[in-house]
C-alpha cells in the first residue's frame, strides 16, 4: 500500500513534468547543448532515474511498514 502510494505520487509527478518539459522544449533546445528540445531519450531516461529514485525513497518506509503487527497498530489507534 505505501508502494502504491508512492509510485501514483510519482507518477503524477513525472506527467507533470514531462508535460512542462514538453512546452518548454524550445527553452530546454536552447539551454540543452548538443540536444535538441524534444529527444525522446533524454525524457525517456529521466523517467527512468525519477521512477527508480521513487522506488529507492519508498522501499524503506514500505519495509517497515510490512514488519509491523496489525492488531498493535488497530489498537494503537
Amino acid at each position: 500500500m505505501v508502494m502504491v502510494d508512492a509510485c501514483g505520487l510519482a507518477g503524477i509527478g513525472v506527467v507533470l513534468g514531462v508535460g512542462g518539459a514538453t512546452l518548454a522544449a524550445k527553452w530546454l533546445a536552447a539551454t540543452l547543448y548538443g540536444v535538441s528540445g524534444r529527444e525522446s531519450l533524454v525524457y525517456v531516461v529521466a523517467v527512468l532515474i525519477l521512477g527508480a529514485a521513487a522506488l529507492a525513497a519508498s522501499y524503506g518506509p514500505a519495509r517497515r511498514a510490512s514488519r509491523a503487527d496489525p492488531m498493535e497498530a488497530l489498537r494503537a489507534e
